[in-house]
């Protein structure tokens, strides 16, 4: 049958303990919520399972961690999965001292799973979602953030993977970033406690002898909109291989005037055992407005 139904219940209790939210975000690339929220085999993974959550819930004198944690299905067998858990950080709670107690940060952590299996058993599945998910309030910083990361995911023989930031910031330095994917090769003026780095957002897929790969990016961040993409193709023949590529990258400048700067690329390759026959390489930059500036290369070698 169909309906949402409660799979599982835990919580997390730590005295003495705090939460450390930049271990948690670098430690999503490495599958660290896989850990936290009902892992599959926590006896036989008890060393790394304990040496993670050290990690990320240090010691913290005087603090108390703690925060239930819920595991949903739907459908029988399941096709979504949700594994969410609620985790708060007070400070200046346990003794010695008689501080007043201070609300420190609020952290949700999650995983969705999303899997269609075909009829036939044993068949890859036709649709393979994997979402880990992190959202989080920080007292002391002022910042509330939200992170998203697609990993080990499928649609039929498609791969797909990438990384959405949402930040804001409250305090001395107000700003606010949204990226999916991440941002322009050349943005420096990032803001500070933002996650890094962050996945391009990528699609995978072979056709006979053919690769294609396409990953790309959007951002809006400081005054600026930021857009790019690239398609990567390598077709194989025995020793012989062509690549060839395509992109552009674009930022928009709203402030102190706005203005514009889009680069674009094109390339072919081929080579014979590793080594290159023959390459082509166009590049080229368009800027304004006002002075309109065009500017490129083309490189060969043979």
């Amino acid at each position: 049958g169909f309906g949402f139904t409660l799979n599982g219940v835990g919580g997390l209790v730590g005295l003495h303990h705090g939460v450390k939210l930049d271990a948690l975000t670098s430690g999503m690339r490495d599958g660290v919520l896989d850990d936290i929220l009902f892992p599959k085999d926590p006896v036989a993974d008890a060393p790394r399972i304990i040496t993670r959550l050290r990690t990320v819930f240090p010691v913290t004198v005087r603090t108390v961690t703690f925060g239930p944690m819920f595991k949903l299905g739907w459908g029988t067998p399941p096709i979504v999965t949700l594994s969410i858990g609620f985790i708060v950080q007070l400070d200046n709670v346990l003794p010695p001292g008689n501080a007043p107690v201070q609300f420190s940060r609020f952290v949700l952590v999650g995983q969705l799973r999303v899997q269609m299996l075909p009829e036939e058993t044993g068949s890859p599945p036709l649709l393979k979602l994997l979402v880990d998910i992190l959202g989080y309030y920080d007292a002391e910083t002022a910042r509330l953030g939200f992170v998203a990361r697609l990993r080990d995911s499928k649609v039929a023989e498609i791969t797909l993977s990438g990384m959405l930031v949402v930040q804001a910031d409250f305090g001395d330095r107000p700003s606010f970033v949204l990226a999916a994917g991440g941002f322009h090769p050349r943005f420096i003026d990032i803001p500070r406690g933002t996650p890094a780095p962050i996945d391009r957002l990528a699609v995978g897929f072979e056709i006979g002898p053919v690769k294609i790969a396409i990953n790309g990016y959007f951002a809006v961040a400081a005054s600026t909109v930021q857009a790019g993409a690239t398609l990567h193709a390598q077709a194989k023949f025995g020793p012989l291989s062509i690549d060839g590529w395509l992109g552009f990258d674009a930022i928009f400048y709203f402030e102190p005037r706005f203005r514009f700067e889009v680069d674009v690329r094109a390339g072919v390759a081929v080579k014979f055992k590793g080594h290159s026959l023959a390459s082509v390489d166009l590049k080229g930059t368009f800027s304004g407005p006002g002075l309109w500036r065009i500017t490129g290369s083309v490189s060969r070698n043979e």
